[in-house]
């Protein structure tokens, strides 16, 4: 427990300085940089069911104000973490959060593929997350494929 709320101090800790870094900088012409949702860990045990759910409902509250630039931050860091998506708790939990804010927020939109890709994401990552998977299972490296499918359609 004394690790979780460790690393819920260093999450609220690096939250607030990049709020202070993007509330302090502007762009070339001098307009302010938009502030971007941050991913706020929930006051669950860490490894749980609870904490997916969570993670996952913080995730659909958060897509209905979500911005543009909070979306495109949660699909650059679904593509950029690909594959390495099992690091740590830290990167799956962000993870199925940046997934379920895609999912949610394109869910009843034409952006079919962007809803999918996190969808998958999150079921990727979510039954390793508990223990209940291996990375190695076959179930995981099948999802990790269909998160390939998005990433590699959304590029075209």
């Amino acid at each position: 427990m004394k690790k979780f709320f460790v690393k819920l101090l260093i999450l609220s800790m690096a939250a607030t300085l990049s709020v202070t870094a993007c509330g302090a900088s502007s762009d070339a012409e001098g307009e302010g940089v938009s502030q971007q949702k941050e991913f706020q860990l929930p006051e669950e045990e860490p490894n749980t069911s609870a904490m997916v759910d969570a993670i996952i409902l913080q995730a659909k509250a958060d897509a209905e104000t979500a911005t543009d630039e909070d979306l495109q931050a949660a699909f650059t860091f679904i593509k950029d973490t690909y594959p390495d998506f099992f690091t740590d708790n830290e990167v799956m939990e962000k993870v199925m959060y940046y997934g379920s804010l895609l999912e949610y927020a394109y869910r009843d939109t034409e952006e079919t593929t962007m809803a999918e890709l996190g969808m998958d994401a999150v079921q990727t990552v979510k039954y390793v997350y508990r223990g209940a998977e291996t990375v190695e299972d076959e179930a995981t490296k099948l999802n990790l494929e269909q998160v390939n499918e998005s990433l590699t359609a959304l590029s075209e």
